[in-house]
């Protein structure tokens, strides 16, 4: 096969590769003293978060009426008075009159933030909803206002980065060979993790995995794929902290063959597209064959002792494809059962520059286990799915 590019070498200077990759904000970053993050916990949706918070208390509603079923998870800022008291705020009196007509109403400025969250953008934003002798008129001037108001980047964050896997030299003629080579010096294999932390007992190459069982324990790297509490059913990486399910086969709810649709009704990470629910029939209930349905029946089921899976972004699964193998690019020592094609990432493709969200296909990034590649996909697609849990 021909030598592939790793997938970090157009992102991190040669010999980098398996060590920490360090994000930080932009200095300067400062909190606005109101922003659209109302219940303070670093997320926002239109069903279940701060734009129900905003609407129920612009209609005057107070106590557990404001509150119930709309304050996220991780809240910083939890009960109703003290929601109410961040709204009533001066910053927020001028952020939440969205429409800058100098007053605060439901029925416009409360649908315009509703809206706004939702993901919808044109005419689907402001028609019908922006007030009378309005300042802000227009879908642009309304985006631009709720920016300028936008919670701060994250603070700095490490992210450890897994090797490529490869392990072998080349030279313009012929792959695997050993390293190092005579005049194509340093090449991959001769740096990173692969070389230093090269323990085939864990992983190959530089990867490193730890089995772990249905109730949550780690398991020795001689344990067996099954359904009883001290089976193995999950893999943690060691490098990266995440936690991975193991595919099945033996037709249950995490079977290998078992396909689904992209859906996420959460518009504050779907990119301002749920995608498709429930399109076909190929997994374990023919009436729950979508990513939403599928990680909500893990979750129940409690898989390895947790019920916080999700669907991993588009650079956390492919961290776990090795580029000295294909068919499947996976240890399958840790990693069985894997499929040789596409599965879907949580990450939405963004829309070139030109095109409004409403004329962009409804596509999310999916990574080949075939080869290791990337690509993106339409979300009616019926793809496979591998969850993880933990980072973020």
């Amino acid at each position: 096969m021909p030598n592939r590019i790793d997938r970090w070498s157009r992102l991190l200077p040669s010999g980098l590769l398996g060590l920490t990759l360090v994000l930080s904000a932009p200095a300067g970053a400062i909190e606005p003293l109101c922003s659209t993050d109302i219940d303070g916990n670093g997320n926002g949706t239109a069903e279940t978060g701060d734009a129900k918070l905003l609407l129920r208390h612009l209609f005057g509603f107070n106590g557990t009426t404001l509150t119930e079923g709309a304050v996220g998870d991780g809240c910083t800022r939890c009960d109703a008075a003290t929601i109410a008291t961040y709204l009533d705020s001066a910053d927020c009196q001028i952020l939440f009159d969205v429409d800058g007509n100098g007053r605060r109403d439901a029925l416009t400025d409360g649908m315009l933030f509703w809206r706004y969250q939702a993901g919808l953008r044109g005419d689907a934003l402001i028609l019908g909803v922006v007030g009378e002798a309005c300042a802000r008129c227009t879908e642009e001037a309304i985006l631009a206002h709720f920016s300028s108001y936008a919670p701060p980047p994250p603070p700095l964050v490490a992210l450890p980065l897994n090797d490529t896997g490869l392990d072998w030299c080349a030279n313009d003629s012929e792959n695997y060979l050993p390293c190092p080579v005579s005049d194509f010096p340093g090449q991959d294999a001769e740096s990173g993790r692969d070389v230093t932390h090269n323990d085939p007992s864990d992983g190959h190459a530089g990867f490193s995995f730890t089995k772990i069982s249905n109730s949550g324990q780690d398991l020795p790297a001689s344990a067996a794929l099954g359904s009883g509490p001290n089976d193995w059913a999950c893999t943690r990486d060691n490098v990266t902290g995440l936690v991975w399910e193991v595919k099945t086969y033996d037709g249950g709810l995490r079977h290998q063959n078992w396909t689904y649709s992209w859906y996420n009704p959460d518009a504050s990470s779907n990119g301002g597209l749920a995608g498709y629910p429930d399109q076909g029939d190929n997994c374990f209930d023919p009436a729950r064959c979508d990513t939403y349905k599928y990680v909500a029946d893990v979750n129940s089921q409690g898989l390895c002792g947790a019920s916080d899976w999700r669907l991993p972004d588009r650079f956390e699964l492919e961290s776990l494809t090795s580029n000295n193998r294909v068919s499947p690019a996976i240890d399958t020592a840790f990693f069985p059962n894997t499929p040789s094609s596409w599965f879907w990432s949580s990450s939405p493709t963004a829309p070139p520059p030109q095109l409004p969200y409403e004329n962009y296909p409804n596509t999310a990034w999916v990574v080949g286990f075939n080869d290791g590649q990337v690509s993106g996909a339409s979300r009616y697609n019926e793809t496979y799915v591998r969850l993880v849990r933990g980072g973020q």
